[in-house]
């Protein structure tokens, strides 16, 4: 049993994903989930870069994908080596319900006011009120690749597709 992880998970057009960019023991469990969350998070990239994005875009697969592989294979490692002593227990942490992207330069948080969930936390699911006050599972309204806007009761109406170009605006200006 080994764990091992690229240097670089990008070099020029190619892109290394799931095992090819990180390979651990089995005692977490994380392989396919892991390797799923990559090429997730690298297919939207590339096909909003398809869709008129700037290219640097794609830099921040490496950068949101990198250390939540790194995790992975120190959990899978750890829990290889209490197995062999006779005392693994698989606990929260191989749920990756806890895993996020907060401090990727796409996690964009404009209130910075200290609430539980910041921007590049996994969200957790909620009955939510729309704008007519039917109620919706949150988990729902964000399924797929399209952009959601949350405004929080209390927030100052704004516009989604305003919203939208100020989100893509700042991204234009981070890459």
């Amino acid at each position: 049993m080994n764990a091992r992880q690229a240097d670089r998970y990008r070099v020029g057009q190619v892109f290394l994903v799931g095992d090819a960019a990180h390979i651990h023991p089995p005692t977490g469990g994380q392989g396919l989930n892991t390797s799923v969350q990559d090429a997730y998070n690298l297919g939207w990239k590339l096909a909003a870069v398809l869709g008129g994005a700037p290219a640097a875009l794609l830099e921040t697969y490496e950068e949101e994908r990198r250390p939540v592989a790194a995790g992975m294979l120190g959990l899978a490692t750890g829990l290889l080596e209490k197995a062999r002593q006779g005392e693994m227990r698989r606990g929260r942490e191989v749920h990756q319900l806890d895993l996020g992207c907060r401090g990727s330069s796409l996690a964009l948080d404009l209130a910075g006011d200290g609430r539980r969930v910041e921007a590049g936390d996994r969200m957790p699911d909620a009955v939510v009120r729309g704008a007519g006050g039917q109620e919706r599972r949150l988990f729902d309204l964000l399924a797929g690749p399209h952009w959601t806007l949350l405004v929080g009761e209390g927030a100052p109406a704004v516009a989604p597709l305003a919203e939208k170009e100020r989100l893509e605006s700042y991204l234009s200006g981070v890459l």
